[in-house]
């Protein structure tokens, strides 16, 4: 992965006032993954996460405290819903912006109601897509996970908002260059093999999978619908913007997620 350069021992960063920004050493990139997994690559790829989550819990006690939250996120779009800037930021009309109120005030219940605040939280990277990591095969053909750059959505968070990305990289389709943020990578067979390869080296429990459902929706309303203007080109934003409100997050609550739990046997 990729490290930061230092100075008297802590990160070299510089701030103008305004923007602050990190320095780090060139990233070394070894082999790229296909954009459609093998099986056996699917199984690989998922013990390969297991390692790499389990590392960075194990490291989470040194990352500082920070004020960046889910709870902190879900807040602010919850009140910019009720302010006047909703539709000019949002770029939606009032039954819209009506609908992405109801989805945030459910995920904030879900929160609450999970205890989410008390759960163990580790440094997540969360977009796992394949242009973002590199990995080193062996003879054999297994891989190992190598390097990682792009950290601009990182967030010291539960795994779980890993696993949405995670999906998109075991599915059927793998990357692609015209995508939308649909819900049924996280229930293909593919991912199920996923979750157990990962199951078996980093075990989950069952409302960490249960939360998943939230994880994704904490995805959609956050990355998409609030700071999507920031992360995609305009007119792809609008296009992932008008996805997941006409369509992703009014189907979100006819999965059942329980079928991973079942999957698992949990």
């Amino acid at each position: 992965m990729a490290s930061t350069l230092t100075a008297d021992g802590r990160p070299y960063v510089w701030y103008d006032g305004d923007v602050w920004v990190a320095f780090y050493r060139e990233v070394e990139v070894r082999d790229r993954l296909p954009a459609i997994l093998a099986p056996e690559q699917v199984t690989n790829f998922g013990e390969e996460v297991a390692k790499f989550h389990r590392a960075t819990a194990g490291v989470a006690r040194l990352v500082p405290p920070t004020s960046k939250t889910v709870t902190s996120d879900a807040i602010a779009l919850y009140d910019l819903t009720a302010s006047r800037r909703a539709a000019d930021e949002l770029s939606l009309d009032p039954s819209r912006i009506d609908l992405v109120r109801r989805h945030t005030h459910r995920f904030l219940m879900a929160v609450h109601e999970s205890g989410y605040d008390y759960w163990a939280k580790q440094p997540v990277l969360i977009d796992w897509n394949l242009g973002n990591f590199s990995v080193d095969f062996s003879e054999s053909g297994r891989f190992r996970l190598f390097s990682r750059w792009d950290y601009d959505w990182f967030r010291y968070e539960t795994r779980l908002l890993d696993f949405y990305f995670l999906s998109r990289v075991s599915s059927r389709t793998g990357d692609r260059s015209t995508f939308t943020y649909g819900a049924h990578t996280l229930f293909e067979p593919r991912f199920r093999q996923f979750l157990r390869a990962y199951h078996s080296v980093f075990p989950l429990s069952p409302e960490e999978v249960l939360f998943l459902k939230e994880a994704y929706r904490f995805f959609l309303l956050n990355y998409v619908v609030r700071e999507g203007r920031f992360f995609f080109r305009h007119d792809i934003w609008q296009q992932l913007l008008h996805d997941v409100v006409d369509r992703h997050l009014p189907s979100l609550d006819n999965y059942d997620f329980s079928e991973l739990l079942r999957e698992l046997q949990l």
